[in-house]
Parts: C-alpha cells; sequence; structure tokens
C-alpha cells in the first residue's frame, strides 16, 4: 500500500497564479529580508512564496516517507514527523553508489553525478568502484577525467598485484599524507573483496604480520631422488637438508642339496645426516647414491652409492652383504659393513647402523633375513637389502639390490 503523505505542495498547476523565478528573484531585498508590506496583497507574489515553502515541505515529507516506511501526517504535532525524518534520513545513508570501472588494469577510472570537480574531490571523499579488470602492479585511480592519483594500500605502500580482484568493489579514500608520495594526493584502498589486503610492518605481538617480516616460516619441502640441480623456492633465506646413502644389496646363495638350506645377511643402510645452511646452498649439485647392487648366484651384494648436497654434505652408502653359504646345521651370514660417517658442514645429526647378520639354527630353520629400517626418519629410502634364504634341493639364488639414497630440502623464509 502507498504510503500516505498529507504534505502537499501549493500551486503547481500549470495556470497557477505565481510570479516567475525571474520575477520573485527580481524583488527589492527588503522585501525578500523583511516579508511585505501592510496593505493590498498581490496575490501572485503570495503564492510563489507559499509555492516555494510548501514544495519543500512535501519533498521533505515524502522523502521521510520513502525511507522511514511510515506516513507523513499532518496532524499538528512535529514530534512524528522528526523522529520519521531522523529515521529516513539514516536509513538513505546506508545506500552508498557503487561506481562502474570504467578503466584499463592498474589505470582505474569511474564517472559521478553530478561529477566530482577539482573542487569536491578532496581530503576524505570515498569512492566504491566495482572492479572490473584486476590489478597486476601498482595502480592509479582518475575519477571524472581528473589527473590521476597512485592508489596506495593501508601499509602506505604502492599497490603489487592481486589487491583488486575481479568484481570486487574496492573502497577507495582520497588522502594526503606528509611523507607518502612526496606529500601529494592518494587514494588508499580500505578494501577489496577477494583482494589481497595490504598491511602495515607488525610492530606489537597482536599486529597483522607483512609476508616479508614472517622470516623462518616452512615454504616448501622438496624430495629429491635423482641427481639434478638443486633450486630453491622463490623467497628462501635458509634451508635444513636432509641426505641418506643409498643401501647395500645382498649377496646371492648357491644351490642347496636334499639336507642343506642356504642364507645371506641383508645390506647395511647408508649413512644419514641432517645440515641448516643459510648461504651457498642455490644451484648445488646433487648427487643420488644408488642402491647396491643385487648379488648373482655366486658374488657379493653391492655398495650403496654416495648421496652429496654439493659440496657441504656428503653420506656415504651401505655395504654389501657377502656371498651366502649353505649348510645342514648351524650357519651364519653376515650383514653388510657400516658405511663412513657422514661428512660437511652444518651438520646437526647423523646416523649410522650395524646389521646382524642372518643366522641358520640347522636346515630350513633361518632369522634375520629381513633388512633394518632406513636411517632417513619416516622414509624407506637407503634402506639396505633383505637377506636371502635358499631351502633344501634348490637352484641357487640371486641377492637383493638396496634401496637408492634421497635428499629432503626443507625451505624456510
Amino acid at each position: 500500500m502507498a504510503l500516505q503523505n498529507d504534505f502537499l505542495p501549493f500551486a503547481t498547476g500549470g495556470s497557477a497564479n505565481v510570479l516567475t523565478q525571474a520575477q520573485y528573484a527580481a524583488l527589492i531585498s527588503s522585501v525578500i529580508a523583511n516579508g511585505f508590506s501592510s496593505g493590498v496583497a498581490q496575490s501572485a507574489q503570495l503564492n510563489k512564496v507559499w509555492r516555494q515553502s510548501s514544495i519543500m515541505a512535501a519533498v521533505l515529507a515524502q522523502f521521510a516517507a520513502d525511507y522511514s516506511g511510515q506516513n507523513s501526517t499532518d496532524d499538528g504535532t512535529t514530534a512524528t514527523l522528526e523522529a520519521n525524518l531522523v529515521t529516513a534520513i539514516r536509513s538513505a545513508t546506508k545506500t552508498s553508489v557503487i561506481l562502474a570501472d570504467t578503466g584499463a588494469a592498474n589505470a582505474y577510472t569511474a564517472v559521478n553525478v553530478p561529477p566530482l570537480t577539482s573542487g569536491t574531490w578532496v581530503d576524505g571523499v570515498v569512492q566504491q568502484v566495482k572492479i572490473a579488470h584486476a590489478n597486476t602492479g601498482a595502480s592509479t585511480y582518475a575519477p571524472d577525467g581528473l589527473t590521476a592519483i597512485p592508489i596506495y594500500g593501508l601499509g602506505l605502500q604502492p599497490l603489487q598485484g592481486g589487491e583488486l580482484a575481479l568484481n570486487g568493489t574496492a573502497v577507495l579514500m582520497r588522502l594526503t599524507i606528509a611523507g607518502v608520495n612526496s606529500g601529494n594526493p592518494i587514494c588508499v584502498l580500505m578494501e577489496c573483496a577477494g583482494g589481497a589486503q595490504q598491511v602495515a610492518p607488525a610492530t606489537q605481538s597482536q599486529h597483522a604480520m607483512q609476508l616479508g617480516q614472517a622470516t623462518g616460516r616452512l615454504l616448501n619441502v622438496q624430495v629429491i631422488t635423482s641427481s639434478g640441480t638443486y633450486t630453491p623456492t622463490t623467497g628462501t633465506n635458509s634451508v635444513v637438508v636432509e641426505a641418506v646413502g643409498g643401501g647395500g644389496g645382498s649377496g646371492g646363495v648357491p644351490a642347496t642339496s636334499s639336507t642343506q638350506s642356504g642364507i645371506s645377511g641383508q645390506g647395511a643402510p647408508g649413512a644419514y645426516a641432517k645440515a641448516r645452511y643459510t648461504s651457498g646452498f642455490s644451484g648445488v649439485s646433487v648427487t643420488i647414491g644408488a642402491g647396491g647392487t643385487a648379488g648373482t648366484t655366486s658374488t657379493a651384494g653391492g655398495t650403496g652409492g654416495t648421496t652429496s648436497f654439493g659440496a657441504l654434505l656428503t653420506c656415504p652408502g651401505g655395504g654389501g652383504s657377502p656371498f651366502g653359504s649353505v649348510s645342514a646345521t648351524q650357519n651364519n651370514a653376515s650383514g653388510g659393513a657400516s658405511p663412513s660417517a657422514p661428512s660437511g658442514s652444518g651438520i646437526l645429526y647423523t646416523q649410522i647402523l650395524q646389521v646382524n647378520g642372518a643366522i641358520q639354527a640347522s636346515t630350513n630353520i633361518v632369522a634375520g633375513l629381513f633388512a633394518i629400517a632406513s636411517t632417513m626418519p619416516g622414509s624407506s629410502r637407503g634402506q639396505g637389502a633383505n637377506g636371502v634364504f635358499v631351502a633344501s634341493s634348490s637352484a641357487a639364488a640371486p641377492g637383493v639390490a638396496g634401496t637408492g639414497g634421497a635428499v629432503v630440502v626443507w625451505e624456510y623464509a
């Protein structure tokens, strides 16, 4: 239902008996200032005065009704009308104009109605612009054909890209701040939905940090299992390197008679080390030690290859186990030899392990064939090979190859 407005404009018809605006403006200043003198009233003059006041009263009353949702009733009181007008003003100011982005990426423009001028485009003016072109770097804003000024973030630095997101609404405030942009005007980007937000450097415990202040955070983890060149992730300032040499292979076992069985021991795991570096790590050559070769039916297992991270860190491979033997009774088979200790700089921790080998208690009863865990925590890289068992009346069997080494690089800002 339409809202009621009792305040009606007076003398608004096309043939109304009123002075023209030019005639009214031409009245002597004393009439405008002091009102009409006593005597015979001139209806056209009075109608003009009444129309001017009634039109504005009608406009205000209609505004109050439209934005308060209440009738503007002429009941001779003012309290309700005043309350409705206050409500209407508050309601109207909640709805702000969102301008269309009519510029290009990094060079934003918009059209205001009425347009801003050099006299009205002043500090404190806020513009809301629906972004049609995401920014890729430093950006400017030029409303209504005025001179473009740079857009800065809340950290009072030029934009870098990604702050003005496509279809986001950018809230821009014109400001002039001493020491910023050489004291020339800027637009401060207060916010833009979907865009990155710039902040000032954090100086207290509960401040938001700039990304550049968050030093020491983990950026990435690179797991390297083949030889090549290490290229750090952008922003890496220090690394923790874990490396393990290749695991040793196991030896083969000869054929057995009906009263014999045979065994060979396990290969030894490669040497492991963890080290930290703050320089000299970018672009180093990485060598991954191969797993030791499997012994043939007549040879021992091979030694694992050496893993290195440039000249900074070296981890030797584990030894291969000897060629196995057969027996009709008790029999022991040695495991591969432990590798040499890791070497290099910045080393925080190392580990090498000795394997115990396998045992045959009697024909076809054996234990200790399985390889021990890798020296690299949480990984099977660099693990030695399992030992080999050959049952009675069986052909000779080859050994098992060891597992290749690895380098894991933890990259920190």
